[in-house]
C-alpha cells in the first residue's frame, strides 16, 4: 500500500458497516461525517458495533465527536483512542456546535490529547481546542460534493418566490419570523418519527407519542398557529436539494458553532440565504447577507426584501460563492488532512 493511499476507517453513530466502493450511489449527495469515507476511499464502522481489533487494520481514524458528552460514549472513544496500535493515527472530528464543549470534562480533554490530530468544522473554535490540548488542533471541515450538489441548480428565472426556513421547525423559529415578515409564502421541515431507541424516547419527551408521524406536524401547528406556513416532512438528500433548489432564498438564523451545510448547500445552488457569522461560512460565501445574531430578525427582513426587490443584488449574491470553495472538494480535503498528519 502506498504511503499516500492509507486505509482509512471512519466512526460514528449510526450502527452500521460498509465501505465507500458498497454505495457509490450516496456519494452525490453526502454532506455529513460520512464524506470522509468517500473522500478517502475508506470504511465505516458504527460506534455501537466497532471492537479495539478493528481498529488495529487502519491507518487513519476519523471518528466523529457528536454527543461526547454521553459518559459511556466518551469512555469507550477514549478507550478505543489510547489502545490504539502506535501506527494508526486517529484524527478526532469535532461534531454538534462547538459550545457544547464549553463545558468542563476531564475525559473529553484525555480523548483530546490522546489524538493525532483534532480537526475542528468551526473556525471559531479553534482557539479553545488548541488550549484544552497539546494535539495539533486545524480548521479542516468535512468534504463537500460541491460540483454534484451544483447539479441541481435552477435557473433564476424558473424559481419560485417562497422562502426556505432551514432550521427544523420544532428546533427554533427565528428562520419562521423573519420570513414570514418579507411577504413572500414560506416552508419548513420537520423530521418524521424514527423508530430508533433514542429517537422514540425524544419523541415521547416532546410529542407524548411514541411512533406517529402526523403527530410531529399536530404539535407544530399547535405552536406556531399559522395556516400559511408550508410544513413538509424531511426525506433523502436528493429531495431536500431537488425541491429546495427552487425557493427564492433560505433564512438560516443559526445560533450555533458548527460547520453549517445550509450555507453551503445555498452557495453550491446559487440560492442567497440570510445567516449568521457563527458558523464561519456566511462572512466567506455571503458577506452582503449575514446579519450579527440569530435574533436580528428585522436585518433578516430588510435583507430579505432587498433579495425580491433587487435583481442585480440578488444576482450578485447568488454568483459570489462558487469560486471561493474549490477547497471543499473531497479530494482538496483530502490532501490537506493527508499533510496535517504529514503522509
Amino acid at each position: 500500500m502506498a504511503l499516500s493511499e492509507p486505509k482509512v476507517l471512519v466512526i460514528s453513530g449510526i450502527r452500521e458497516r460498509w465501505k465507500a466502493s458498497e454505495r457509490h450511489n450516496d456519494a452525490a449527495t453526502m454532506n455529513g461525517v460520512e464524506a470522509w469515507v468517500y473522500a478517502m476511499n475508506g470504511d465505516y464502522i458504527g460506534e455501537n458495533t466497532i471492537a479495539e481489533k478493528d481498529i488495529a487494520r487502519y491507518d487513519i481514524i476519523i471518528c466523529n465527536t457528536n454527543e461526547v458528552y454521553t459518559p459511556r460514549r466518551v469512555e469507550k472513544l477514549l478507550r478505543l483512542c489510547e489502545s490504539r496500535p502506535a501506527h494508526t493515527q486517529w484524527v478526532t472530528l469535532i461534531e454538534g456546535s462547538a459550545s457544547d464543549y464549553l463545558i468542563p470534562s476531564q475525559k473529553v480533554r484525555n480523548l483530546l490529547q490522546s489524538s493525532s490530530l483534532i480537526n475542528c468544522i468551526n473556525r471559531h473554535s479553534v482557539p479553545l481546542f488548541r488550549a484544552l490540548s497539546s494535539t495539533p488542533t486545524e480548521y479542516i471541515g468535512i468534504p463537500y460534493p460541491l460540483d454534484e450538489i451544483a447539479r441541481y441548480r435552477v435557473p433564476i428565472e424558473q424559481r419560485i418566490k417562497k422562502v426556505l426556513c432551514c432550521g427544523l421547525l420544532l428546533k427554533r423559529w427565528n428562520d419562521y419570523y423573519a420570513a414570514k415578515s418579507t411577504g413572500l409564502a414560506y416552508y419548513g421541515y420537520e423530521r418524521g418519527f424514527s423508530r430508533k431507541l433514542r429517537y422514540m424516547v425524544k419523541n415521547w419527551q416532546t410529542h407524548r407519542a411514541v411512533f406517529n408521524n402526523k403527530k410531529a406536524f399536530q404539535t407544530i401547528d399547535a405552536i406556531y398557529q399559522d395556516p400559511q406556513l408550508e410544513i413538509r416532512k424531511l426525506s433523502s438528500l436528493h429531495d431536500y436539494f431537488s425541491h429546495n433548489a427552487y425557493a427564492w432564498l433560505w433564512i438560516n438564523l443559526d445560533e450555533r458553532y458548527t460547520w453549517g451545510r445550509y450555507v453551503l448547500a445555498a452557495a453550491a445552488l446559487g440560492i442567497p440565504i440570510i445567516s449568521t457569522p457563527s458558523t464561519g461560512h456566511a462572512p466567506e460565501l455571503f458577506p452582503l447577507t449575514m446579519v450579527d445574531t440569530p435574533f436580528s430578525l428585522d436585518k433578516a427582513a430588510e435583507l430579505a426584501k432587498m433579495l425580491v426587490n433587487d435583481r442585480e443584488f440578488y444576482q450578485t449574491v447568488a454568483d459570489y460563492p462558487l469560486a471561493k470553495m474549490d477547497y471543499l472538494r473531497p479530494e482538496n480535503m483530502k490532501n490537506t488532512l493527508l499533510s496535517y498528519l504529514n503522509i
